[in-house]
């Protein structure tokens, strides 16, 4: 991450470093389980539609606060 986006994200509020952390620790789990690149592309994919699907709420809103739909 290049200092540019790391002070524009921080501006969005946004913490970098919880993201780049957490994105490691996502990749490390699906290495562990054995995980292949089509389905980390689904996985991601779901996770994505979640999101968007909960996109009436406000950006700060905590992912615990929303709830999870099939």
């Amino acid at each position: 991450m290049t200092d540019r986006q790391r002070r524009q994200m921080i501006e969005e509020g946004k913490n970098p470093d919880v993201i780049v952390w957490l994105a490691d620790v996502c990749m490390e789990t699906l290495k562990q389980e054995s995980v292949t690149l089509g389905e980390a592309k689904s996985i991601i994919e779901r996770m994505a539609c979640i999101i968007e699907r909960s996109e009436r709420y406000r950006p700060e809103t905590l992912l615990s606060e929303i709830p999870l739909r099939s």
